[in-house]
């Protein structure tokens, strides 16, 4: 990876996750950059695409959560820094990953790059997933008592990682398979599902 991309994405663009809130922190988007390169690297595709399509995916998050994909897609093409690095056309790839990475879009990503992103966004650490999803309820749910913060975030598991749900994973990495599998095992134990929503509250 060349270094002067690793320094401009290092010291301008991942530092900005510092400052989002609700799941979407620096810790998350460190997570995501990481098991990019993995899946890139397990698949043949080039780690700098990938690296870039991973600082890039959130970027839009203080726009708007609904539409945080789109935001994040168009900070991207707007960045002239990148231009130095990239042509137009693989900016333009990066920029379609970068909106094709939420979970509950309707149809497959375009590319292998989305589903790269897709899949790493979604790599599933069962205590981190329970994490995320309790700061989220915090953040637009304050008014919630903690029974009610817990059964919704059971019900945000069953909707979309319980069997049934609406998250997929394009790329079928064991990896991905065996945390998703321990997070459903995790929420279908009551008691211990209990506990681990309560450490966030």
């Amino acid at each position: 990876m060349r270094p002067e991309l690793l320094h401009y994405i290092e010291t301008a663009i991942l530092p900005q996750y510092d400052a989002f809130t609700d799941g979407h922190d620096r810790s998350h988007a460190d997570m995501v950059v990481r098991e990019s390169l993995h899946l890139a690297r397990a698949h043949g595709a080039d780690d700098e695409t990938a690296y870039v399509i991973a600082a890039y995916h959130d970027l839009g998050i203080p726009q708007g959560r609904k539409e945080h994909h789109l935001n994040s897609a168009k900070l991207l093409l707007a960045d002239e820094a990148l231009r130095t690095w990239f042509s137009e056309a693989q900016l333009r790839l990066m920029a379609e990953a970068v909106e094709d990475h939420r979970a509950s879009a309707a149809q497959p990503p375009r590319s292998l790059y989305g589903c790269i992103i897709a899949d790493a966004d979604h790599f599933v650490v069962p205590e981190d997933i329970i994490r995320r999803t309790m700061l989220y309820g915090k953040q637009h749910y304050g008014h919630l008592s903690p029974e009610e913060h817990i059964a919704r975030a059971k019900q945000h598991m069953d909707e979309k990682f319980c069997s049934g749900g609406y998250l997929n994973f394009w790329l079928n990495d064991p990896r991905s398979l065996s945390g998703l599998e321990a997070l459903r095992a995790l929420v279908a134990d009551d008691s211990i599902f209990r506990q681990e929503c309560l450490r966030w509250l």
